[in-house]
Protein backbone atom coordinates (compact mmCIF):
# COMPACT_ATOMS: atom_id res chain seq x y z
CA UNK A 1 0.00 0.00 0.00
CA UNK A 2 1.32 3.08 -1.25
CA UNK A 3 0.81 6.28 1.29
CA UNK A 4 1.06 10.16 0.11
CA UNK A 5 3.61 11.60 1.37
CA UNK A 6 1.53 14.93 1.18
CA UNK A 7 -1.66 13.03 3.49
CA UNK A 8 1.31 11.63 6.08
CA UNK A 9 2.75 15.71 6.32
CA UNK A 10 -0.98 16.69 6.94
CA UNK A 11 -1.86 14.05 9.55
CA UNK A 12 1.40 14.84 11.85
CA UNK A 13 0.59 18.68 11.64
CA UNK A 14 -2.99 18.07 12.27
CA UNK A 15 -2.09 15.53 15.35
CA UNK A 16 0.38 18.70 16.33
CA UNK A 17 -2.62 20.83 16.20
CA UNK A 18 -5.07 18.42 18.42
CA UNK A 19 -2.60 18.03 20.84
CA UNK A 20 -2.14 21.80 21.61
CA UNK A 21 -5.70 22.21 21.26
CA UNK A 22 -6.67 19.82 23.57
CA UNK A 23 -4.10 20.94 26.49
CA UNK A 24 -5.67 24.16 25.71
CA UNK A 25 -9.68 22.76 25.97
CA UNK A 26 -8.62 20.95 28.95
CA UNK A 27 -6.67 23.33 31.41
CA UNK A 28 -3.88 20.81 31.26
CA UNK A 29 -0.92 23.26 29.85
CA UNK A 30 -0.02 23.88 33.83
CA UNK A 31 1.29 20.26 33.65
CA UNK A 32 4.01 21.35 31.23
CA UNK A 33 4.44 24.41 30.70
CA UNK A 34 5.22 27.64 33.55
CA UNK A 35 2.66 30.77 33.51
CA UNK A 36 5.52 32.68 31.45
CA UNK A 37 4.85 30.20 28.75
CA UNK A 38 1.74 28.96 29.02
CA UNK A 39 0.82 31.25 26.03
CA UNK A 40 2.25 29.06 23.34
CA UNK A 41 -0.49 26.21 24.27
CA UNK A 42 -3.49 28.78 22.72
CA UNK A 43 -0.84 30.15 19.96
CA UNK A 44 0.55 27.16 18.62
CA UNK A 45 -2.88 25.82 18.66
CA UNK A 46 -4.73 28.60 16.44
CA UNK A 47 -1.63 28.73 14.31
CA UNK A 48 -1.37 24.53 13.50
CA UNK A 49 -5.11 24.14 13.34
CA UNK A 50 -4.92 27.32 10.50
CA UNK A 51 -1.89 25.78 8.72
CA UNK A 52 -3.41 22.22 8.52
CA UNK A 53 -6.94 23.68 7.19
CA UNK A 54 -4.65 25.28 4.54
CA UNK A 55 -2.77 22.59 3.68
CA UNK A 56 -5.54 20.69 3.29
CA UNK A 57 -7.00 22.99 1.04
CA UNK A 58 -4.23 24.05 -1.16
CA UNK A 59 -3.38 20.41 -1.44
CA UNK A 60 -7.11 19.78 -2.70
CA UNK A 61 -6.56 22.18 -5.70
CA UNK A 62 -3.32 21.16 -6.81
CA UNK A 63 -3.81 17.69 -6.89
CA UNK A 64 -0.63 16.63 -7.85
CA UNK A 65 0.67 13.48 -8.88
CA UNK A 66 1.44 11.23 -6.09
CA UNK A 67 4.18 10.82 -4.10
CA UNK A 68 4.82 8.01 -2.21
CA UNK A 69 6.04 8.74 1.38
CA UNK A 70 9.93 7.74 1.48
CA UNK A 71 11.63 5.65 4.39
CA UNK A 72 13.15 8.40 5.79
CA UNK A 73 10.88 10.96 5.53
CA UNK A 74 8.55 8.22 7.13
CA UNK A 75 11.05 7.76 10.03
CA UNK A 76 11.31 12.00 10.27
CA UNK A 77 7.82 12.32 10.60
CA UNK A 78 7.42 9.53 13.37
CA UNK A 79 10.15 11.45 15.33
CA UNK A 80 7.55 14.19 15.25
CA UNK A 81 5.04 12.39 16.92
CA UNK A 82 7.18 10.77 19.86
CA UNK A 83 6.38 13.90 21.58
CA UNK A 84 2.77 13.64 21.53
CA UNK A 85 2.86 9.98 22.29
CA UNK A 86 4.56 10.95 25.58
CA UNK A 87 2.35 13.56 26.57
CA UNK A 88 -0.46 11.28 26.44
CA UNK A 89 1.39 8.37 28.71
CA UNK A 90 2.51 10.83 31.70
CA UNK A 91 0.61 10.65 34.45
CA UNK A 92 -1.48 12.93 36.01
CA UNK A 93 0.75 14.82 38.33
CA UNK A 94 -0.34 13.43 42.20
CA UNK A 95 -2.35 16.53 43.80
CA UNK A 96 -2.84 15.81 47.57
CA UNK A 97 -1.85 15.66 51.00
CA UNK A 98 0.92 12.38 50.71
CA UNK A 99 2.21 14.53 47.85
CA UNK A 100 2.43 17.56 49.40
CA UNK A 101 4.18 15.84 53.13
CA UNK A 102 6.57 13.88 50.65
CA UNK A 103 7.58 17.46 49.19
CA UNK A 104 7.44 19.82 52.65
CA UNK A 105 11.25 19.52 53.26
CA UNK A 106 12.36 20.78 50.39
CA UNK A 107 9.55 23.44 50.69
CA UNK A 108 12.34 25.09 53.62
CA UNK A 109 15.10 25.14 51.17
CA UNK A 110 13.56 27.81 48.29
CA UNK A 111 10.74 29.35 50.01
CA UNK A 112 12.85 32.20 51.77
CA UNK A 113 14.55 33.11 48.22
CA UNK A 114 11.11 32.99 46.69
CA UNK A 115 9.92 34.69 49.54
CA UNK A 116 12.73 37.77 49.21
CA UNK A 117 12.00 38.01 45.40
CA UNK A 118 8.50 38.26 45.90
CA UNK A 119 8.32 40.79 48.33
CA UNK A 120 6.37 44.29 47.40
CA UNK A 121 5.66 46.02 50.92
CA UNK A 122 1.97 44.36 51.42
CA UNK A 123 0.52 42.04 53.89
CA UNK A 124 -1.23 40.05 50.79
CA UNK A 125 -2.91 37.17 52.85
CA UNK A 126 -2.76 34.63 50.28
CA UNK A 127 -0.86 31.10 50.21
CA UNK A 128 2.39 32.53 48.68
CA UNK A 129 2.55 35.10 51.66
CA UNK A 130 1.24 33.20 54.97
CA UNK A 131 3.29 30.39 54.30
CA UNK A 132 6.49 32.56 53.19
CA UNK A 133 5.80 34.32 56.76
CA UNK A 134 6.23 31.24 58.55
CA UNK A 135 9.52 30.31 57.12
CA UNK A 136 11.19 33.62 56.92
CA UNK A 137 10.63 36.09 59.54
CA UNK A 138 12.04 38.87 57.23
CA UNK A 139 9.84 38.85 54.50
CA UNK A 140 6.64 38.65 57.47
CA UNK A 141 8.83 41.71 58.59
CA UNK A 142 8.99 43.25 55.54
CA UNK A 143 5.26 42.82 54.48
CA UNK A 144 3.91 43.87 57.59
CA UNK A 145 2.46 40.67 58.19
CA UNK A 146 0.81 40.40 61.73
CA UNK A 147 -2.26 39.07 63.74
CA UNK A 148 -5.57 40.08 63.43
CA UNK A 149 -5.40 40.36 59.26
CA UNK A 150 -8.68 38.78 57.65
CA UNK A 151 -7.72 35.64 55.55
CA UNK A 152 -9.85 34.17 53.27
CA UNK A 153 -8.89 30.75 51.71
CA UNK A 154 -9.53 27.76 49.69
CA UNK A 155 -7.31 24.70 49.72
CA UNK A 156 -7.19 21.02 51.13
CA UNK A 157 -6.77 19.36 54.40
CA UNK A 158 -3.56 17.63 55.31
CA UNK A 159 -4.02 16.30 59.30
CA UNK A 160 -0.77 15.56 61.39
CA UNK A 161 -1.00 12.70 63.70
CA UNK A 162 -0.20 14.29 67.03
CA UNK A 163 -2.38 17.87 66.33
CA UNK A 164 -5.01 18.57 69.23
CA UNK A 165 -8.26 18.21 67.51
CA UNK A 166 -9.10 21.31 65.27
CA UNK A 167 -6.17 21.59 63.96
CA UNK A 168 -4.93 21.07 60.54
CA UNK A 169 -3.15 22.49 57.45
CA UNK A 170 -4.75 23.68 54.48
CA UNK A 171 -2.25 23.40 51.67
CA UNK A 172 -2.23 24.62 47.92
CA UNK A 173 0.36 23.78 45.15
CA UNK A 174 2.51 26.44 44.02
CA UNK A 175 3.98 25.99 40.45
CA UNK A 176 7.22 28.14 39.76
CA UNK A 177 7.96 26.47 36.40
CA UNK A 178 5.32 23.29 35.77
CA UNK A 179 3.07 21.32 37.59
CA UNK A 180 6.06 18.63 37.86
CA UNK A 181 7.96 20.66 40.29
CA UNK A 182 5.26 22.06 41.98
CA UNK A 183 5.86 23.03 45.85
CA UNK A 184 3.51 23.01 48.66
CA UNK A 185 2.15 25.78 50.54
CA UNK A 186 0.43 25.06 53.90
CA UNK A 187 -1.25 27.26 56.40
CA UNK A 188 -2.25 26.24 59.94
CA UNK A 189 -5.75 26.37 61.04
CA UNK A 190 -7.07 26.20 64.01
CA UNK A 191 -11.01 25.46 63.78
CA UNK A 192 -11.89 24.33 67.34
CA UNK A 193 -14.20 26.68 67.73
CA UNK A 194 -16.13 26.19 64.45
CA UNK A 195 -16.42 22.54 64.41
CA UNK A 196 -15.82 19.81 66.47
CA UNK A 197 -15.93 17.49 63.33
CA UNK A 198 -12.64 16.15 61.78
CA UNK A 199 -11.61 16.78 58.05
CA UNK A 200 -10.22 13.91 56.34
CA UNK A 201 -6.86 14.40 54.27
CA UNK A 202 -7.25 16.24 50.76
CA UNK A 203 -10.79 16.91 51.82
CA UNK A 204 -11.24 20.61 49.96
CA UNK A 205 -12.92 23.44 52.57
CA UNK A 206 -13.00 27.45 52.29
CA UNK A 207 -11.53 28.82 55.38
CA UNK A 208 -12.49 31.82 56.55
CA UNK A 209 -11.12 33.53 60.17
CA UNK A 210 -7.96 36.13 61.16
CA UNK A 211 -4.56 35.45 61.73
CA UNK A 212 -3.27 34.59 65.14
CA UNK A 213 0.40 33.65 66.22
CA UNK A 214 0.60 29.97 67.34
CA UNK A 215 4.34 28.76 68.23
CA UNK A 216 5.79 31.23 66.24
CA UNK A 217 3.72 30.75 63.15
CA UNK A 218 0.82 32.79 61.35
CA UNK A 219 -2.15 30.37 62.24
CA UNK A 220 -6.16 31.37 60.88
CA UNK A 221 -8.17 31.37 63.44
CA UNK A 222 -11.03 30.01 61.63
CA UNK A 223 -14.53 31.79 61.86
CA UNK A 224 -16.01 29.82 59.07
CA UNK A 225 -15.17 26.51 57.38
CA UNK A 226 -16.85 24.85 54.33
CA UNK A 227 -17.12 22.38 52.10
CA UNK A 228 -16.29 23.52 48.67
CA UNK A 229 -15.49 21.18 45.55
CA UNK A 230 -12.14 20.93 44.30
CA UNK A 231 -11.07 24.41 42.16
CA UNK A 232 -10.45 23.87 37.80
CA UNK A 233 -6.80 24.86 38.46
CA UNK A 234 -5.48 23.28 41.47
CA UNK A 235 -2.15 25.28 41.27
CA UNK A 236 -0.96 28.49 42.24
CA UNK A 237 1.38 30.67 40.61
CA UNK A 238 3.42 33.90 41.05
CA UNK A 239 0.19 35.22 38.53
CA UNK A 240 -2.46 33.46 41.08
CA UNK A 241 -2.04 33.35 44.49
Amino acid sequence: MTVSARFARGLVVLAWAGLLLGLWISGETGRFLGPRTAWLVPFGAVTLCVAAVAYAFFSFRSRPHLQPLSVGEAAGLMSLLIPICAVALVPNPELGALAASKKLSSRALIFPKLAAAASDGRPDVSFFSIASANVSPKYAATVGMRPGLPADLTGFVINHPHAPPGFFELARFYIACCAADALPLTVPVDSSGVSSAGYKNDTWLEVRGRLVRREGKFTIKAARVARVEPPNKPYLSAYSQ
